[in-house]
């Protein structure tokens, strides 16, 4: 059964999708207000109630962006049974995903001058350590739950935030190297390789 968003809600995912979309094909620094509010079918007033600069509808769409991320790695895990299997499913998503936007996080900088780039760079930057931090939150219940279930050695808290962090910046790395060659189907042997590694480490 499916769920009816309040219609404020859904006015907002509305002007979010349409942003998207124009942020997409145009790049961040070319799309105005008034371009939005076309696209929606608003006056731009209309948008003014919601959201007070195209800045803040920027952030609300990356907001939007990482929460699907979230919501599709909680998903992965969920699924799975083992602590390996868990990782695995937490790779693969952010592969899936870094693939299918990368397009997008690409057209952002169409038009930009160096100063901009600066500060979207910063900007993106921040974006980045709330994922980190919701990411690693969820791989320290994984590996808690695996300790609880003796599937891996009780740790103390610094060697778990030590493993989360070499494996989110691993397949960050490997995130990069895919992108640049665009082999990300010939991957699924090398985050097999990671996280039975990571696995290995914790028992």
């Amino acid at each position: 059964m499916s769920i009816s968003l309040p219609k404020e809600e859904m006015i907002q995912q509305d002007i979010l999708r349409a942003a998207s979309q124009l942020f997409q094909k145009y790049g961040l620094n070319k799309v105005t207000m008034d371009d939005i509010a076309r696209a929606v079918g608003k006056g731009r007033s209309s948008l003014y109630y919601y959201y007070k600069n195209r800045e803040e509808i920027f952030d609300a769409v990356m907001e939007n962006f990482i929460q699907e991320i979230i919501r599709e790695i909680s998903e992965a895990v969920r699924l799975a049974s083992t602590l390996e299997e868990k990782l695995e499913g937490f790779c693969h998503v952010k592969l899936k995903t870094s693939k299918e936007r990368h397009s997008f996080f690409r057209a952002l900088e169409s038009g930009m001058g160096a100063e901009e780039i600066s500060k979207h760079t910063t900007a993106m930057t921040t974006f980045h350590f709330q994922l980190m931090e919701q990411e690693s939150v969820i791989l320290k219940r994984a590996i808690e739950d695996a300790v609880k279930s003796g599937e891996v050695q009780l740790k103390r808290k610094k060697e778990i935030d030590i493993h989360i962090f070499i494996l989110l910046s691993s397949i960050r790395g490997i995130k990069r190297e895919a992108l640049l060659n665009d082999e990300f189907k010939e991957l699924k042997k090398t985050v097999t390789t990671l996280c039975k590694m990571m696995v290995q480490s914790l028992k």
